[in-house]
């Protein structure tokens, strides 16, 4: 066969081979460092600070008779003391019963009830000048709560502890300051636990003061009065007191006059303290040794004296029964209130 034939050709193509490329080889790893049988100790939780509660500033009102469509034929007004709260001071722990919210509409449906808050902490309010503005602030928010009252509703006045120097004030203030003077009139009647009276003297009143120590900022107190000791100094608390001296024997000098006025029981109690060997306010303190002043022995300690679980605890009989005479002041004073009131020196409300 010729070259020179047409012949069919037969291309033969080459075909290229693909070579992969190599994958990066990753770095040999490191061991796996073994595992400990040891536990690793866990950092604990620091304990956070629990934030400050603002205290309630006011006049809150528990009850209203008119709510319910009665006539409301009394104003029952709560004031608690040093540390206390418009809710806690009254509180049962073990119940929770509250007794002038949960206990006096059952046994006083007509009588409104209200409860003034303020700050009572000593360490905030070192000087006596809390007692004259909470007394003034006290009185400012009756005369606006009772301001659309027609007619004459009587008011009682409640007060633990150092409350009751509140309530000395703003009666002292009410009699001398025309704006207040019907709260002066309309009261009938003021029950006043364990308030200490007596600063005559700064030595005596230094006792009165210490007798306040368990009940410190600083010192856990539960409504049964165990009481543990996060601060062994008292003194803070003590000295604060302390420059009440003069200017609670002022007040209580002033309210001997004022008291003839109204009828007065004066609840002391008779527990001594928990850890202690004696009240925190004593009986002497507590009394204000006036003719008309009812006496009063309660069977519990300074936080107790004032927290009731239910009808039928005797202490709350006793008190209850207490308010109502208040409500009905003192026979004497009847005629001469109304007299005053015809005369037009004083408002009704």
């Amino acid at each position: 066969m010729s070259s020179s034939d047409p012949q069919k050709q037969v291309h033969v193509h080459a075909k290229k081979e693909t070579i992969p490329a190599r994958r990066a080889q990753a770095p040999p790893q490191p061991p796996a460092p073994r595992r400990s049988t040891r536990s690793t100790p866990q950092a604990q939780p620091q304990p956070q600070p629990k934030p400050k509660v603002k205290p309630f500033d006011g006049l809150k009102i528990f009850y209203d008779p008119e709510k319910r469509n009665l006539v409301a034929n009394l104003d029952l007004v709560f004031v608690h003391g040093l540390n206390g709260d418009h809710i806690k001071t009254w509180a049962d722990e073990d119940t929770g019963v509250v007794w002038p919210r949960d206990l006096i509409p059952q046994t006083m449906p007509n009588a409104r009830v209200l409860s003034f808050g303020y700050n009572a902490d000593i360490y905030d309010n070192p000087s006596v000048a809390f007692i004259r503005g909470y007394a003034r602030t006290l009185l400012n928010l009756l005369v606006d709560m009772r301001s659309e009252i027609v007619g004459v509703r009587p008011i009682v006045l409640v007060a633990h502890s150092l409350g009751g120097l509140v309530v000395k004030q703003a009666l002292r203030l009410a009699r001398n300051e025309t704006p207040f003077r019907g709260i002066a009139v309309a009261t009938r009647g003021i029950l006043l636990f364990s308030t200490p009276h007596h600063g005559a003297d700064e030595d005596r009143w230094a006792r009165i003061a210490e007798g306040f120590s368990p009940l410190a900022p600083g010192r856990s107190t539960s409504s049964h009065g165990t009481t543990k000791d996060q601060s062994a100094d008292r003194s803070p608390l003590v000295e604060a007191l302390k420059v009440f001296s003069r200017d609670v024997q002022d007040i209580s000098e002033d309210f001997r006059f004022l008291a003839g006025s109204y009828a007065l029981f004066s609840f002391y109690e008779t527990d001594v303290w928990p850890g202690t060997r004696a009240p925190i306010v004593s009986k002497d303190s507590a009394l204000l040794n006036l003719p008309h002043e009812d006496q009063v022995p309660l069977a519990a300690n300074h936080v107790e004296m004032v927290r009731f679980d239910g009808l039928e605890d005797s202490k709350f009989m006793q008190v209850e029964k207490r308010i109502q005479r208040a409500a009905k002041g003192l026979p004497s004073v009847a005629s001469t209130r109304l007299d005053m009131k015809q005369r037009g020196l004083v408002s009704a409300k």
